[in-house]
């Protein structure tokens, strides 16, 4: 696997529906709180560059628990990495799992009683794992790292030209959204733009330093080094990865502001009681295309990035998590 086509991996397995939905609905409903999300991600990744990625594939393991277990000479703290690993990634495949069942019902429409006892968004949940399983059990660790390099294309993709197309048809922008966002930011209210106005400053500092040592310990991130063959490789994907992670990052607060002008245009306004529901903002990305006018086709492409960026994430987790256990 090559630096490039890894750090697309990288990307596409970082970048899960929280990435693709939450960021921007973070930002729409708590405003500059939710450019935490944007900072301490961010920054994890620096720290991985600089402390882990080389390191980790210098040490010559495949898993995280063999690493733990061996650097620290004891059976014992192997043990309690794999069971770790696999906590992580069982929680964090939950919400997953919800991002791919919203945007699947949005998509596909309510197969309620398909199964019987479970409502629409249930059934949906089971589907979109059992996709996710079946593919990944058919590819493989190498099929798997290949699948996901595409699915970040389709991600991006999707994100990044339905965040231009909602810009340009609502007069947001004309060229780079992602700057010219700024004018609209005034019109939005004090609750959008206010540093600390729904936080104070040590939570916002706080709630960085967790994402940032959160980032360096999750474990579909760190076996992405243990797929390729050198130390520089390893740095050099890391470097690819956050420059393919950056491209939605930088583009999701403008998303968030458009999103939330549309949604006080369309629907009503945003901060007040009862304000924009945690549904809404759950899927502010494609509720921005909608609103737009766009046609269904388009904004069913902008919802299949969410479900490419949510399966590409549960396939690391479940990777990370079988090896760990299996090893």
């Amino acid at each position: 696997i090559g630096n490039v086509e890894n750090g697309m991996a990288i990307g596409a397995n970082w970048m899960s529906a929280a990435s693709y939905l939450g960021m921007a609905a973070s930002i729409a409903l708590a405003g500059f709180y939710g450019l935490v999300f944007v900072v301490g991600w961010t920054t994890g990744y620096f720290i991985l560059l600089i402390f882990l990625a080389a390191q980790l594939r210098r040490f010559g393991k495949y898993t995280a628990p063999d690493f733990v277990g061996d650097r620290f000479n004891s059976d014992t703290a192997r043990a309690i990495a794999a069971v770790t690993t696999f906590l992580i990634g069982f929680v964090y495949a939950i919400g997953q799992a919800k991002g791919m069942a919203l945007v699947g019902l949005y998509i596909f429409g309510n197969y309620g009683g398909l199964i019987p006892g479970l409502d629409g968004y249930q059934v949906m949940v089971v589907a979109m794992m059992v996709v996710t399983v079946g593919y990944l059990t058919l590819s493989g660790m190498l099929g798997a790292t290949k699948n996901q390099a595409v699915q970040y294309v389709i991600l991006i993709l999707a994100f990044v030209v339905g965040l231009f197309v909602v810009g340009w048809t609502n007069g947001y922008s004309t060229v780079l959204p992602q700057l010219e966002y700024g004018m609209l930011i005034s019109e939005l209210g004090s609750e959008f733009s206010e540093p600390f106005a729904s936080s104070s400053y040590y939570l916002w500092v706080a709630t960085t330093f967790s994402l940032i040592v959160g980032t360096c310990g999750l474990p579909n991130v760190l076996v992405r080094f243990y797929t390729v063959e050198s130390e520089r490789t390893a740095r050099w994907s890391t470097v690819w990865g956050l420059f393919f992670i950056c491209i939605l990052y930088w583009s999701a607060p403008a998303f968030a502001a458009f999103g939330t002008d549309l949604y006080s245009q369309n629907v009503g306004a945003t901060y007040c009681d009862p304000g924009m529901t945690s549904a809404a903002s759950e899927v502010i990305v494609v509720l921005a295309a909608q609103l737009s006018g766009l046609p269904d086709w388009f904004v069913g492409i902008v919802a299949a990035g969410g479900i490419a960026a949510a399966i590409a994430t549960v396939a690391g987790l479940f990777i990370a998590g079988s090896s760990a256990i299996s090893h």
